[in-house]
């Protein structure tokens, strides 16, 4: 903004009110009073302006033409529709170089250690600074070499690793076994962390690239686990500097990967630059800068003005307007997260799962993809994304008024319910307060009466953690690409509660098909083992799954190189901008 007029907001505007009142009422039947008559004085001098631009007060607060004052001070005022964008003074010029990449995101993690958390924010940081064991390919959903370079598993409590030769750590000094050992056996002592790496016993160093990691159980899936951003190596030296052994993590973060930590404005800015060692490809990035923005529409706009060269989280419904935009291109990609309607199992009528197929028959799952998301997702037909390994194709329930009501008679409620059932969700999230009513409205049509509650996200998950409700909306991502990072923590009988069981399913049955199916090491038994799983789900439900999302991304017209993480968390190493 004009340093004159930053000085005209500090204090050099008078506003005089005078009495002149206008009562109106709007369309919802509001009584609102406005007070016209402002009179607006600018270093001494009262402005002139025309009617069109009167200053007003309602609501106690004083609204003023900024046009008006900007051009009295001598400053210009351009309006950008294709940005929706009051441009106040000089445009923002052009970034010369190229070689700077401006991230925006929702928000930023305090703790950037890789076991603070299974958060997808602060794995997207981790991408950046630290590489892990193994890789994934999201295509193949196939393990790829990464710091290590070879792999076996004579059991699937066993895997025997080689590390990569030459690898160096930020610092310069050189990548060993023992700082795989460390990084590994301190990870699975985190709670937050330990769906992913709690399976982990130790690791024995053979020698400085040779080395075994034990685990607790039988557990196959442990490869793909070994993707996770949570498994990522930090240097041991460096971390064994402080006391607790991650503290270090919260002012320096000493990896392998392509970015270096410069600069940590906790919760606001996070500055990066070009690692010059690294193993990999080397970035045409030199500075890579990610900042928090909380808003979809406000992330948006920071890449339609040029502040910002990729937003992340777009919502769908801004989705739309960035493809409108000449300024912006929005990059869709299929994602890992599914969402879902639970129904508290261990209380009737939940407990019946004629129950729950029948409200899955009542859903009207059209509305929610194509209104509610204005299109963007797909329709889920199991608590398990597509792209997931293991992935059983199944029919969709299609909305069947009509079946839904034979199957409540059948389990014994024909006429509905004899009290009133709650739907809870978070109020930070219109999508699911938007489902919410949707389903509101579908139960009435089963002559079920239902009330909508809503819950700050932190009390939210507490509540639904000790079991206090009927009906609940939430998310789940298989971020590792393996059906046991969704089915395990979500249905197991021993994860009842915050460990991620909130629908509190209890199935004998079904908890011996996911113990077999992370103990099986042969893949083709292995899938057969989850396509069962996945349709005992679908006979004994506990939960609705309805949406598949999507990845919504903008980006710069002139920005090239970047994949879509179906997990969210994506790569700028390879980003690059062309002319």
């Amino acid at each position: 903004m004009n340093k004159r007029l930053k000085a005209y907001v500090a204090g050099f505007l008078t506003c005089l009110m005078v009495t002149a009142t206008f009562v109106w009422a709007n369309p919802g039947g509001v009584m609102r009073e406005v007070f016209f008559g402002v009179q607006v004085v600018v270093d001494g001098v009262e402005l002139e302006l025309p009617s069109d631009m009167a200053p007003f007060i309602m609501d106690n607060r004083t609204f003023l033409p900024v046009r008006g004052i900007a051009e009295a001070l001598d400053v210009p005022v351009e309006w950008d529709g294709d940005t929706t964008t009051v441009y106040i003074g000089q445009r923002p010029t052009p970034r010369i170089g190229r070689t700077h990449l401006d991230v925006s995101v929702m928000n930023l993690p305090r703790n950037l250690a890789p076991a603070a958390s299974i958060d997808t924010t602060l794995g997207l940081l981790h991408r950046q600074i630290y590489s892990t064991l193994l890789d994934m390919d999201y295509d193949t959903m196939e393990v790829l070499p990464s710091l290590a370079i070879g792999w076996h598993m004579p059991d699937a409590q066993t895997v025997n690793m080689e590390l990569r030769r030459g690898v160096t750590f930020h610092n310069g000094a050189p990548l060993t076994a023992y700082d795989v050992q460390f990084s590994l056996e301190r990870a699975a002592e985190g709670w937050a962390v330990a769906t992913v790496v709690g399976m982990i016993s130790h690791v024995a160093v053979h020698d400085n690239y040779n080395f075994t990691i034990h685990l607790t159980e039988p557990f196959a899936p442990i490869l793909r686990h070994l993707t996770h951003p949570v498994a990522s190596i930090i240097n041991m030296e460096a971390a064994m500097e402080f006391s607790d052994g991650w503290e270090w993590c919260l002012v320096e973060s000493i990896g392998t990967g392509p970015f270096m930590l410069y600069n940590h404005i906790v919760g606001y800015r996070i500055e990066l630059v070009r690692n010059p060692n690294y193993w990999g490809d080397i970035s045409q990035i030199e500075n890579l800068t990610i900042s928090a923005m909380p808003g979809s529409q406000v992330r948006l706009s920071q890449v339609a003005t040029g502040n910002a060269d990729i937003a992340l989280g777009i919502l769908p419904a801004d989705a739309a307007t960035a493809e409108a935009s000449r300024y912006v291109t929005l990059m869709r990609g299929a994602s890992l997260h599914v969402e879902y309607i639970g129904f508290n199992m261990s209380i009737e009528p939940w407990n019946n799962p004629l129950v729950v197929q029948a409200i899955n028959y009542a859903l009207e799952t059209s509305i929610i993809i194509d209104e509610l998301n204005y299109g963007v997702g797909t329709l889920a037909t199991a608590p398990l994304s597509d792209l997931a390994w293991g992935f059983a194709e199944a029919a969709p329930f299609t909305t069947n008024i009509g079946r839904a009501r034979e199957l409540l008679a059948e389990a014994g409620y024909a006429d509905g319910f004899d009290r009133t059932i709650e739907i809870w969700c978070n109020w930070e999230n219109l999508q699911r307060r938007n489902v919410a009513e949707i389903m509101q409205f579908n139960l009435s049509e089963l002559g079920i009466t239902a009330n909508i509650n809503m819950f700050e996200w932190g009390e939210y998950v507490e509540l639904t953690a000790e079991g206090m409700h009927d009906i609940f909306i939430l998310g789940w991502g298989s971020l590792t690409g393996d059906p046991d990072h969704s089915l395990f923590p979500l249905f197991h009988s021993q994860n009842h509660g915050a460990a991620g069981n909130r629908t509190f399913h209890d199935d004998p049955i079904l908890d011996a098909l996911l113990e077999a199916g992370r103990a099986e090491i042969n893949p083709t038994r292995r899938a057969e083992i989850y396509a069962e799983a996945l349709q005992r789900l679908r006979d004994y439900p506990s939960m609705i799954p309805f949406r598949q999302t999507e990845n919504l991304v903008a980006v710069s017209n002139d920005l090239r190189g970047l994949t879509l993480s179906p997990a969210g968390q994506h790569r700028f190493a390879t980003v690059y901008f062309v002319d």
